[in-house]
């Protein structure tokens, strides 16, 4: 809302602008959802409305992009720390994946629903509310275990033991992060991948 003199440029990247009959304006008015101009009301410059102010282009793209590097960033870098922490762990998961995938999937259903249904009704209350809390603000690192063990969990189905790690750690990361590329395709692999992973995870341990 303008009601005063503005010796530049008007600009709401989001939400209307609107004019009171005693606004000036030197420059001009740019706006996102409409532009009101009351009778009276004073623009220098050219007034715009449904103005996007997105990027385009290769911005557009590599901001579409940055989501998939960034997951495979993590995930990658979190590998290498359970490959230098728990190697063993690791093999038992992937064979809980390869043994079992429909318990693994399974678990993982009841995980994904288990959790953030815990965390809110823990939150709930004021002495569960730390408690609520934390596994909200840990769902995420959470997810990320999950779908980095069903990464390792695809590398060993393409380098076989006795192999090394090593190699069906990579090898499972390369065809997830390129499958992360892909729009829409990426949530797709994420969001199971994730479940499939932690309920591996699961099998592994009981």
């Amino acid at each position: 809302m303008i009601s005063g003199q503005v010796s530049g440029t008007v600009v709401a990247m989001n939400g209307p602008i609107r004019l009171a009959a005693t606004a000036s304006v030197g420059g001009d008015v740019l706006g996102a959802d409409g532009v009101r101009l009351e009778p009276g009301a004073l623009v220098g410059g050219e007034v715009r409305d449904d103005v996007r102010f997105t990027p385009r282009g290769t911005l557009a793209a590599l901001g579409a992009l940055l989501g998939a590097v960034a997951v495979a960033v993590s995930a990658l870098l979190l590998l290498l720390l359970l490959l230098a922490l728990a190697p063993r762990a690791l093999d038992r998961v992937a064979t809980a994946a390869r043994t079992a995938p429909f318990a693994s999937f399974g678990w993982g259903v009841v995980v994904a629903l288990a959790l953030p249904t815990a965390a809110v009704a823990a939150a709930a209350s004021i002495l569960g509310l730390p408690l609520g809390l934390a596994l909200l603000l840990a769902f995420g690192l959470i997810a990320l275990v999950g779908y980095a063990l069903a990464t390792f969990a695809l590398g060993r189905l393409i380098v076989r033991e006795p192999r090394a790690r090593a190699g069906a750690l990579f090898a499972g990361w390369g065809a997830a992060a390129a499958i992360g590329l892909v729009p829409f395709l990426n949530v797709v692999a994420w969001g199971p991948g994730s479940m499939f992973g932690l309920g591996a995870a699961i099998v592994a341990i009981s």
